[in-house]
């Protein structure tokens, strides 16, 4: 894309498309149900029966479009039913601006741009934020697509209450809201008739109120608001407590038997929970606390001093209240302000803070990617967290528990580093993501060094919420669906695909070793095919002994797709992504299965070989969800071979894989591999590489 210098409108050329071919018809479209369940329950809380999408998006893509995004009363004709009619109507009115606003040199060039933009969005190669879906090309709807608004609050009633009234507007429209109460006068100040102000705190309640009624986007989910009150705030104090002292009244009124789940009867009861309270801080601050030194805080309509506190009471409130509650945040004024890319515009007095998404996270339905889980949590779904009791600064302990994540935000992009472990292992986040070590506590990614010992997950971390329905289905030859949720048979096969299977174009094969044929893993397999089917496999025998199974069935290869397995070479397998979220028995059977397709336990041999990286480094982190340890290292650099070691000193943990691997004993074949490693900083990205990210906040349960 460029812009030509004699009319300044854009000038673009087909990347993706092809002129004379809707980008709708070059794809496959299928009928699906949208479907959401209550867990409590079991009772559906949303359901659109026989929508359109196409056949490679994914199971949550569906429900999440069909409950947050389609627009017009559900079960009436004017209801959206199809992703063409969603993508098409948010193209369409763009495009039609476009050409209303004179963008497009010629009307060849506005068909380019729909036509890229069309295939852009239903290939999933980018989409949208919430609110473009939820309100370009609806009729009678503001063309309101802005994620995030910074309000602007003054020290008067008038502004307080517009100040809820514009945020009304913008959760009802699908978008956020941040704002800075620091304007208003502390409930220690006096008003000018001479009476107490109620103070920014007292009309949080309004506010939380307001924001906890209305549904964002008109949809189900929570309107997304941030609160900030400056470190020099008389009502600071306040301010910081305000958040726990509610959900410490919740735990009471929880334990007294009252409904405190999220939409439960009683949870209206409790106040500030539909915002992310911050404290923005300046340089001065942090250097009085540095110096135990003292800190004003001053009225906000003349300045004065009202009191004056030492700056590490302050500090220490914050990190208690943070340690209870998970709020408030802090933000660094000076470094924000200094960082200011449009200092002309003003200064920045309100943000919203982010967290890298591309990492995996241990919940009680499967390792969940912190995206994933933002999109899942958004369209209703609930998780919990599995923390390491070993980072707790108060009780340390060799435990694991289920946290309750509170709060989740998409805020922007940001710099990157890789980390390597000695065990192979890698890890990407954000540089100032806190790696706990065994020497230093918890360390910024970016300053860990080789003397720093980092302590890995080494006790199991169940699943017992994961879903056993299957993420993707498949149609029997009469058009039937023939198999919809997981069996042991299903993980076993699809692990062992994964490992070991080869693809050309639509048909898959998958070759056995005469011990195996032997075993009877290859009729346990053609057996699993043909349940999923309806149809009997191929199997080819060799004269050595060994067997193959041959099919082809570009159902299954789409199938197949759907599920994450990769269809390319050797060094481009993985763990395919639905194999993460499978309940404890199956995610066994799948371990094994890769494992054993990787040459584990053959001729005694307790590693497994790979020339994918990916692939081992998934299995390892698969492992560490049973509380298995174990370590990648290059075998053979000329060939790209890596293996992976199972430490079994703990054989209890590991035996279940070894027998889904086809290995009989493994007691006798312990490693020395350790679950304290070195890091190694592999990688600092550069100011202009950058990810997606976003923040999660977690409170411990009792």
């Amino acid at each position: 894309m460029s812009l030509t210098e004699d009319s300044l409108r854009l000038n673009l050329t087909r990347l993706f498309t092809s002129v004379g071919q809707h980008p709708f018809d070059s794809i496959d479209w299928e009928r699906r149900d949208a479907r959401l369940v209550d867990h409590r329950t079991g009772v559906a809380s949303f359901e659109q029966l026989g929508i359109e999408v196409p056949s490679t998006w994914s199971v949550n893509a569906t429900n999440i479009v069909a409950q947050k995004y389609f627009r017009g009363t559900l079960g009436t004709p004017g209801r959206e039913d199809s992703v063409r009619q969603l993508i098409g109507r948010v193209v369409d009115t763009i495009t039609r601006w476009g050409h209303d606003g004179g963008y497009f040199a010629d009307d060849e060039q506005g068909e380019i741009f729909r036509d890229e933009l069309l295939s852009i969005l239903v290939m999933q190669r980018a989409a949208f934020n919430s609110p473009v879906w939820f309100n370009i090309g609806v009729d009678g709807v503001p063309n309101q697509s802005s994620a995030c608004f910074i309000l602007s609050v003054e020290d008067s009633v008038d502004s307080i209450l517009e100040w809820v009234r514009e945020e009304g507007v913008i959760f009802k429209g699908g978008s956020g809201a941040g704002v800075n109460l620091s304007r208003i006068r502390a409930s220690t100040e006096r008003l000018g008739g001479g009476g107490t102000p109620s103070g920014p705190v007292s009309f949080m309640r309004g506010a939380d109120s307001s924001a906890g009624t209305i549904k964002s986007g008109g949809k189900t989910r929570r309107a997304a608001k941030m609160v900030i009150l400056d470190v020099d705030h008389p009502d600071i104090e306040e301010f910081i407590w305000c958040k726990a002292k509610e959900e410490r009244k919740a735990r009471v009124l929880r334990a007294a038997g009252f409904d405190m789940d999220l939409d439960g009867a009683d949870a209206v009861s409790i106040q500030y929970q539909n915002a992310n309270n911050s404290v923005r801080v300046p340089d001065g601050f942090m250097e009085a606390v540095l110096a135990d030194g003292e800190w004003d805080l001053t009225a906000r309509t003349n300045g004065e001093v009202l009191e004056t506190v030492r700056a590490t009471d302050v500090m220490d409130a914050i990190a208690g209240a943070a340690w209870d509650c998970a709020d408030p945040g802090m933000q660094f004024d000076t470094t924000i302000n200094q960082w200011h890319t449009t200092p002309a515009s003003g200064r920045i007095n309100g943000s919203n803070p982010c967290f890298p998404g591309s990492a995996r996270v241990h919940t009680d339905k499967g390792l969940v990617r912190f995206d994933e889980l933002f999109s899942r949590v958004s369209a209703g779904e609930e998780f919990n967290v599995w923390t390491h009791d070993v980072t707790d600064p108060l009780r340390p302990d060799n435990r694991v528990v289920l946290s309750t994540p509170e709060a989740f935000m998409i805020t922007g992009r940001n710099p990157i580093v890789r980390l390597r472990f000695s065990n192979g292992g890698e890890l990407r986040c954000t540089p100032g993501h806190r790696i706990f070590t065994a020497n230093r506590g918890f360390v910024a990614a970016g300053d860990l060094t080789s003397d720093d010992f980092v302590r890995l997950a080494d006790l199991p971390t169940p699943a017992p919420r994961a879903d056993r329905a299957l993420p993707a289905v498949i149609d029997g030859p009469d058009g039937h669906r023939v198999r919809t949720s997981w069996t042991p048979e299903l993980a076993h096969l699809v692990g062992r695909i994964a490992g070991g299977a080869t693809f050309d174009g639509s048909t898959m094969t998958m070759t056995y070793r005469p011990d195996e044929v032997m075993a009877g893993l290859c009729g346990r397999h053609s057996a699993a095919l043909e349940e999923l089917l309806g149809i009997v496999p191929k199997v080819i025998d060799r004269d050595d002994g060994s067997a193959e199974i041959r099919l082809v069935d570009g159902a299954v290869v789409r199938w197949l797709t759907a599920l994450g397995v990769s269809l390319g070479a050797d060094d481009a397998r993985v763990v395919p992504a639905a194999c993460f979220e499978l309940p404890d028995d199956l995610a066994i059977e799948a371990l094994g299965a890769m494992l054993g397709a990787l040459g584990y336990g053959r001729d005694d041999a307790m590693s497994a070989e790979s020339r994918s990286p990916a692939l081992l480094r998934g299995i390892q982190r698969m492992l560490s969800a049973v509380g298995v340890v174990s370590s990648i290292a290059t075998t053979r650099p000329s060939s790209g071979l890596r293996s992976l070691t199972v430490d079994i000193a703990n054989s209890e943990r590991f035996s279940p894989v070894a027998a889904a691997a086809g290995v009989e004993s493994c007691s006798a074949h312990a490693q020395d591999v350790q679950a304290i490693v070195v890091a190694t900083l592999l990688e600092r990205t550069d100011a202009e590489s950058k990810i997606y990210c976003y923040r999660i906040r977690i409170t411990i349960n009792d």
